[in-house]
């Protein structure tokens, strides 16, 4: 699999968070994570192709950023779940991840 986003594929955050995802869900307001990837080794040589970084941040919690910017700053979060570590967007972040890797966006 690619790094692309996968409508069809959703979860909620008790999905990936377990019972934390409750508290996950009230904090944020998302309801839904949308898949992208079937690992992170995948997601990182896009995000070096368009120069940018990623960074695991929290056990399961990565951030797309550029050189200089500071964690509230950064472009995207990704999400891995702990079984089969597949990667996530959040519902709130699909125009971001779009932006950044939609169709349109090409590799340099």
């Amino acid at each position: 699999m690619t790094l692309e986003l996968r409508p069809e594929i959703t979860v909620s955050p008790e999905d990936i968070f377990g019972r934390k995802g409750t508290f996950w869900r009230e904090y944020t307001g998302v309801d839904k994570l949308f898949r992208v990837a079937d690992s992170i080794d995948e997601v990182l040589p896009e995000v070096k192709s368009r120069g940018l970084l990623l960074t695991e941040v929290w056990k399961s919690e990565w951030i797309v950023w550029r050189k200089g910017q500071v964690l509230e700053e950064a472009e995207l979060s990704f999400f891995t779940d702990r079984v089969d570590e597949f990667v996530w967007v959040a519902e709130t972040e699909v125009d971001k991840f779009n932006a950044l890797f939609g169709e349109n966006q090409s590799s340099e």
